[in-house]
C-alpha cells in the first residue's frame, strides 16, 4: 500500500503577500506600517510628528464642519460629515524621507483607500503628503502625477516638501484651495509647521570607563583616611580657640581703662551779647 502523501506548504503569491493585512467588507484590518519607510520610528521624528499632527488637529476640529475619520493606516483623516456638504476626506501622511521606492507604496496604499471611499458621487478623496525631505524628486513627483485621477474619479494628491519649502499641487493636478477641507488643512498646516520645531535627538557621549585593579580595597582606605582628616581638623580648631582664650585673659584692654577715666568739663563763661551804637550816617551800625 501508498503512503498518503501530504499536501503542499501554501505559498502565496506575490500579489497576494502584498494585499495581506487589506481590509476586507466585514472588517477594517491594516498592517502595523503599510508604507515600511525608514526613519517613522525614529524618537526625534515620531515626537515632532506627534506634535504637529496635535497642532493641526487641534485647528481644524475647530470648524463644526469637520470632524477626525478612520485613517485607515494613514497618520489622520479629516472629513465633511455636516448633512448638505459633499462628503470630501482628506488623509494625512509625514514622514521624515521621500523616494521613488517610498512614492511607489504611498500610492498603492493610497489606491486601496480610495476603492474603499469611492461610491459617492460628490466625495473627492485627498492624500496630504508632508515630507522632511524628497530624494529623485523628478521621479517622485511622476509617480505621484500619474495617481491623480479625472472628475469622474476624484482621488488627488499633494506633497508638501519641507526642505525645499514648496508645496506640489497644481504640478500633481490638484487645487489646494479646491473645497472648505482643503482650505482649512492648507491653513492649520502651515501655522503647525510654522509653530512647532523639529529637535534632533543628541548623539550619546562616550563615557570613558577606568578600568579597576584587583585587590585593592579603595572604599574603606579613602573612608578612614577622611575621617581621620576631619578628626585631626577639629582637634586643631579647638586647640587654637583656647590658646585664644587664655591669652586674652592676660592682655588688659585698653578701651576699657580709658572708658573707666572720668571726665572733667571746665566751666565755661557765659557769652557777653553784642553792642551796637548808631553810626554817622542814616542806616549803618558799628560796633
Amino acid at each position: 500500500p501508498t503512503l498518503p502523501t501530504a499536501a503542499p506548504p501554501h505559498r502565496p503569491t506575490p500579489s497576494a503577500r502584498r494585499h495581506e493585512g487589506t481590509p476586507s467588507a466585514a472588517g477594517h484590518v491594516l498592517p502595523q506600517d503599510p508604507f515600511a519607510i525608514s526613519g517613522r520610528g525614529s524618537p526625534a521624528f515620531v515626537r515632532w510628528r506627534s506634535a504637529l499632527l496635535a497642532r493641526i488637529s487641534t485647528s481644524m476640529c475647530a470648524s463644526p464642519r469637520v470632524s477626525v475619520c478612520d485613517a485607515r493606516g494613514f497618520d489622520t483623516c479629516y472629513g465633511l460629515t455636516h448633512e448638505g456638504d459633499a462628503q470630501h476626506r482628506l488623509y494625512v501622511l509625514v514622514v521624515p524621507r521621500l523616494d521613488a521606492a517610498g512614492a511607489r507604496a504611498v500610492t498603492a496604499e493610497a489606491r486601496r483607500v480610495f476603492d474603499l471611499e469611492k461610491g459617492i458621487w460628490e466625495k473627492e478623496v485627498t492624500f496630504w503628503l508632508i515630507a522632511r525631505e524628497v530624494a529623485d524628486q523628478n521621479q517622485v513627483l511622476w509617480t505621484l502625477k500619474n495617481f491623480g485621477m479625472g472628475w469622474w474619479r476624484r482621488r488627488r494628491i499633494i506633497l508638501h516638501d519641507l526642505a525645499a519649502k514648496r508645496v506640489f499641487a497644481s504640478e500633481l493636478g490638484c487645487d489646494p484651495r479646491g473645497n472648505h477641507l482643503k482650505r482649512a488643512f492648507l491653513v492649520a498646516s502651515h501655522e503647525a509647521l510654522s509653530a512647532v520645531r523639529y529637535l534632533p535627538d543628541r548623539p550619546a557621549s562616550p563615557v570613558a570607563h577606568r578600568h579597576r585593579r584587583c585587590g585593592v580595597a579603595r572604599g574603606p582606605v579613602w573612608g578612614a583616611a577622611l575621617a581621620l582628616l576631619i578628626t585631626l581638623t577639629f582637634v586643631g580648631m579647638l586647640t587654637a580657640l583656647q590658646a585664644a582664650h587664655s591669652v586674652g585673659q592676660r592682655i588688659p584692654c585698653p578701651g576699657r581703662s580709658l572708658r573707666s577715666l572720668p571726665v572733667h568739663r571746665q566751666a565755661l563763661p557765659p557769652r557777653v551779647p553784642d553792642r551796637f551804637t548808631p553810626g554817622e550816617r542814616e542806616g549803618q551800625r558799628v560796633f
